[in-house]
């Protein structure tokens, strides 16, 4: 049996980020991995300029801006109408850019600094749960581990939370389709990144490479014409309406796309005594937000805090992310009640029913 204080499951962006501070901090862990995970697809995920103090001040800004495809200095949109805005990021908590971030680059660097703390498991994991402490068990490697706090960094999959019972709670049922295209690039968008909406959902087309850009497109679940996202040459027929959006799709060939769940959701609880999540395993957010790799930073830093206090108070860790999540959902609803082209439309409304 191995004995140690914190153990993590999950290698992403959340648990390797908590790896590395509780590294910092002298406290013992183990950082579990999935050994057959699958890499991650590359999105070109944003990080603001609002989130780079807080990198800066837990010693990761450097290894976060050597993981980045390049600096963004804001973005475009066709949003709530027609027009085309311009978002800059000049000046703004000063910083004048953010990071767009090769998040699977990210990932490797990350592990290889904790690689001392990585311990790859083959199959389900046994959790057992006891009054203050925790059980892990690989079958498969016939490995045990006892520690005194168990998180959850499994992302949107909550495999711990799942094994432990916790639920989680949707808050709509949206769904992301991906490609990466031939990259295509207009002077009047000169920060590489471009928003629009259209009747079924709305699409976001983004800088990835010297040579490449990745498209992503939204719509829910219950969309009856959910088929027609999944093939590359629907997608013209899909953009149509759109002004800008459908003329970054190349000319007479095909894509593969990829799928994937993009909702909103938060589990009952974020934490308790003996267990923590963080990441998208504590809170998922529609990808709009752009807030992504920051929740799993500033969960990470969070749940340091707590973890470096003898009373490891689980309370406030669940408050100040109920805070955020309440914040989050008041803002993204403000945010898609100023499309007027979903006027009389469905999208926004089924988007929210939950089946």
């Amino acid at each position: 049996m191995i004995s140690t204080d914190v153990i993590i499951v999950g290698r992403g962006i959340a648990g390797l980020t908590l790896s590395y501070l509780l590294a910092e901090k002298g406290i013992a862990h183990v950082l579990l991995s999935r050994n057959s995970a699958p890499k991650p697809f590359a999105l070109a995920e944003t990080i603001p300029p609002s989130a780079l103090p807080m990198l800066r001040a837990l010693n990761l800004y450097s290894v976060f801006a050597a993981c980045s495809f390049h600096k963004t200095t804001g973005y475009h949109s066709s949003w709530g109408s027609d027009a085309v805005k311009h978002h800059h990021f000049y000046f703004q908590n000063s910083e004048s850019n953010g990071l767009k971030i090769d998040k699977q680059l990210l990932i490797e660097k990350l592990s290889a600094r904790q690689e001392k703390y990585i311990l790859e498991f083959e199959s389900s994991l046994a959790i057992e749960l006891k009054s203050t402490s925790v059980i892990v068990k690989d079958p498969s490697k016939k490995i045990t581990l006892k520690g005194n706090m168990l998180i959850d960094a499994t992302g949107r999959n909550r495999s711990v939370l799942k094994s432990i019972g916790v639920k989680a709670i949707p808050d709509d049922q949206l769904l992301v389709f991906s490609a990466h295209i031939p990259k295509i690039r207009f002077k009047e968008l000169p920060h590489g990144v471009y928003l629009e909406a259209f009747d079924q959902g709305w699409g976001i087309v983004s800088e990835l490479s010297t040579s490449q850009n990745v498209i992503s497109l939204y719509t829910h679940r219950a969309n009856k014409e959910l088929g027609l996202f999944k093939k590359s040459a629907h997608w013209p027929t899909i953009l149509t309406s759109t002004r800008i959006l459908r003329d970054f799709l190349p000319q007479d060939s095909a894509f593969t796309i990829t799928g994937g769940d993009a909702s909103s959701s938060k589990p009952l609880y974020t934490a308790q005594k003996n267990w923590m999540a963080i990441g998208d395993a504590a809170m998922s957010f529609d990808p709009i937000s752009s807030h992504g790799i920051t929740t799993a930073v500033y969960t990470a830093k969070r749940a340091m805090e707590l973890l470096v206090t003898p009373e490891r108070d689980h309370f406030s860790y669940n408050l100040s992310l109920a805070k955020i999540y309440h914040s989050y959902l008041q803002e993204r609803q403000h945010i898609y009640q100023q499309e007027k082209r979903w006027s009389g439309k469905s999208f926004w409304q089924d988007a929210q029913r939950i089946n």
